[in-house]
């Protein structure tokens, strides 16, 4: 077990010529490590023939886990916050994060090449204003911890390398903290407890978290064979947690005391899978995991404020014990949303839960000040506003604005609780997003206000109204631009060749403070931002998704229409993509027709060919709108085939049409569970419309085989069928 480290880091922009930093940089480091070997750095940087270990910035996320002395940010490639979130951490105690970046007087001017990955067409670099980079600047100006080494003035560098030189890291003995004992502790009970039970386990980074699953893990499987399964957003996020359980497996006793020397063979972690004897450490991704269902006599969720609430959800269902790992202030993901969306499930499914919290910081100390500048610049501490009894909002009192950017600049409280705000909301806010809020040309803030304190908002992108140059290259898949989501869908995907053309707005990201949701805050934003674009000409306005049941129902009862759904699960939220669209003008609504239309006319082919797998109630959902004409209408002979099957007379495989359309026909009544149980509603979504094989139909349901399945699917359409 590794040491904890109680040393400061530090943080040093080098600014001036990227030349002149780079040099500087490798000299300063070269100091610093001393005879260490230059594993101990890690460059972020474009530059050829440095020492140490070198990425990209769009490849950093393969440092999570990993710990250098020594990490520079080479910021003429790009400003990038998600990279300097993840490089900070990769930083251990005593080290020194290096930002390589122009003269202070520069920044205002600065093309920051990131600026391309923020504009789309038509706006160009030169319509950012920069409002990221100035409060960047204005932040590490006021920060006293932050030390700057100019070109103009390298004698700074000097004095700040001899005094880093004499502060080295400082290590205390190999011991868990009390709160990992307390957390090692409280995954023990948990695996041998013989009720269903959850544990959840947060901190921020650098306390430990990893070590304690792997720990845990390694402790389990000396103790027992069991089958152990770890869950993350991807793999390489679990490397810290198989690095401790290897490193305890490979001892003679792992315990809390100092552990003994290593035994001759370790175990290998290989196919995504650690032996232990007859016990089993497997890493599955989330969606795998709730699709194959596989075995476990426990689970560990790490990071899941990154995964999906419904996806949790899930994986709380289908296991005994579950110990849920996350991130308070991370990179991706936030902990704050994760405890008030996800803990009032754990509140109804499981109330004995357990939750730990890890507080000291074992690679640095406390207080750490490249921590602290990290939160405060990258606002990943942000918090939306608490409410008090005062700020129980009458609805009616609230006021929704379009707000001013540079205004929101200046007013570092109103911007933490936006931010936070927006965080509470969205599982995957990261620090990235700031950036695109305050600097992206094409985009617009609403905030809903109540006693000038925000407790909903929402981010719209401006899209479409392209040139008819661009019509036949996007609607022939020729070309693909940056941005326009929604436009290109409806080219491309929809094939409305002109859709590109109209002007279109987009719902980014919409938010309401989870302590007053319920109250119709989100439907009034946006009817306030719909009339305000409406005014302004825009043809319609839409948002792209991760689709649940929950989700689709917001947007349908809020008048937008669903116009699409991807054909494949999205990675990063295990859901299909969804589209939904309301019209302000008349080519808009032309266009929304045409587009509801065939989504509708195609969407009972979609159901049983690529969305066989989505649950009963968003199949029942997205059936709603579903026409006659479009479930195919019943004729005499129809009905006489489904009298038979009812009455025995007739197999399902010999009556598959009518069963269907009796089937889609009767939406309404099986959304609505008319005279049919919840088990008869889904063994009819699911084999009749759905057409899943009776293999898959038992499993789902827990049905006792085919003729036990059948004869029930005869009573439950015999029950429908009463309802014509």
């Amino acid at each position: 077990m590794k040491l904890k480290n109680t040393a400061h880091r530090s943080l040093i922009f080098v600014l001036g010529e990227q030349d002149w930093g780079l040099a500087h940089a490798a000299a300063q480091v070269a100091a610093l490590l001393g005879s260490m070997p230059q594993e101990g750095v890690v460059w972020v940087t474009a530059a050829e023939g440095l020492s140490g270990h070198q990425v990209a910035s769009s490849q950093v996320k393969q440092l999570l886990g990993r710990e250098y002395q020594c990490a520079v940010v080479d910021l003429y490639g790009g400003f990038n916050p998600d990279t300097i979130a993840v490089v900070a951490g990769t930083v251990m105690g005593g080290g020194t994060l290096f930002i390589l970046a122009p003269s202070m007087d520069q920044w205002d001017s600065f093309n920051d090449p990131e600026y391309q990955k923020l504009v789309t067409h038509p706006y160009v670099s030169e319509d950012i204003k920069g409002r990221y980079l100035k409060r960047f600047k204005m932040l590490v100006l006021s920060d006293s911890a932050v030390k700057q080494v100019r070109q103009e003035c390298p004698g700074e560098g000097e004095n700040i390398v001899r005094a880093r030189v004499s502060q080295q890291p400082q290590s205390e003995g190999g011991r868990l903290t009390l709160g990992q004992e307390k957390a090692l502790q409280a995954i023990q009970n948990l695996a041998q407890g013989s009720k269903k039970n959850a544990l959840v386990i947060s901190s921020d980074r650098g306390r430990g978290k990893s070590t304690v699953l792997g720990v845990a893990a390694a402790q389990l499987l000396l103790e027992k064979p069991l089958k152990l399964i770890l869950v993350a957003p991807q793999v390489g996020s679990v490397a810290a947690v198989v690095e401790h359980c290897i490193e305890g497996l490979s001892r003679k006793k792992s315990s809390c005391e100092k552990l003994s020397e290593a035994t001759p063979l370790a175990p290998k972690w290989k196919n995504n899978q650690l032996n232990s004897g007859q016990g089993t450490l497997r890493y599955f991704a989330a969606d795998e995991l709730i699709n194959r269902k596989p075995q476990a006599d426990l689970v560990f969720v790490d990071e899941a404020a990154a995964l999906p609430t419904f996806i949790l959800s899930a994986i709380l269902a289908l296991y005994k014990r579950v110990v849920f790992s996350t991130t308070i202030h991370g990179y991706e993901g936030n902990g704050q949303g994760f405890r008030l969306r996800f803990c009032k499930i754990l509140d109804q499914e499981v109330p004995r839960w357990l939750a730990i919290k890890l507080e000291e910081p074992v690679r640095w100390g406390e207080a750490d000040p490249l921590e602290q500048f990290i939160y405060r610049s990258l606002l990943l501490d942000a918090q939306s506003v608490r409410i008090s009894s005062d700020l129980k909002c009458d609805t009616w009192a609230v006021n929704t604005e379009l707000l001013d950017r540079d205004k929101l600049l200046e007013d570092e409280t109103q911007l933490r609780e936006l931010m936070g705000l927006l965080m509470t909301a969205h599982y995957r806010t990261t620090p990235g997003d700031l950036r695109g809020m305050l600097d992206c040309p094409n985009l617009r803030l609403y905030g809903v206000f109540f006693k000038q304190r925000i407790i909903a908002a929402a981010v719209v992108a401006e899209e479409g109204g392209l040139g008819e140059e661009w019509t036949d290259p996007i609607w022939l898949g020729q070309r693909r631009i940056r941005g326009h989501i929604l436009p290109q869908s409806l080219s491309q995907q929809l094939g409305l060749r002109d859709a590109i053309q109209l002007r279109a707005a987009r719902v980014v990201r919409i938010a309401v403070h989870p302590d007053l949701q319920g109250q119709q805050l989100g439907s009034k934003l946006l009817t306030t931002l719909s009339d305000d674009l409406r005014v302004q000409g825009f043809d319609y306005i839409g948002a792209s998704f991760a689709v649940t049941e929950q989700v689709l129902r917001f947007w349908n009862n809020n008048h937008f229409a669903t116009i699409r759904i991807g054909m494949s699960k999205e990675k990063s939220s295990g859901c299909h993509a969804g589209l939904v669209m309301q019209s302000f003008s008349t080519a808009g609504e032309e266009i929304l027709q045409l587009a509801k239309q065939r989504f509708l006319a195609q969407l009972p082919l979609a159901i049983d060919e690529y969305l066989r797998d989505i649950s009963v109630g968003l199949v029942l959902t997205l059936l709603t709108d579903i026409l006659p004409n479009n479930a195919g209408l019943m004729d005499e002979q129809d009905c006489l085939d489904v009298e038979a099957f009812i009455r025995g007379h007739r197999n399902y495989e010999t009556c598959l049409l009518p069963l269907r359309k009796k089937a889609m026909l009767n939406i309404h009544c099986l959304r609505m569970c008319v005279k049919v149980s919840e088990l008869e509603r889904d063994l009819i979504v699911k084999k009749v419309i759905q057409k899943l094989g009776w293999q898959d139909v038992t499993g789902v349901l827990a049905l006792n085989g085919k003729t036990n399945s059948q004869n029930l699917l005869r009573q439950a359409m015999g029950k429908l069928d009463e309802e014509v």
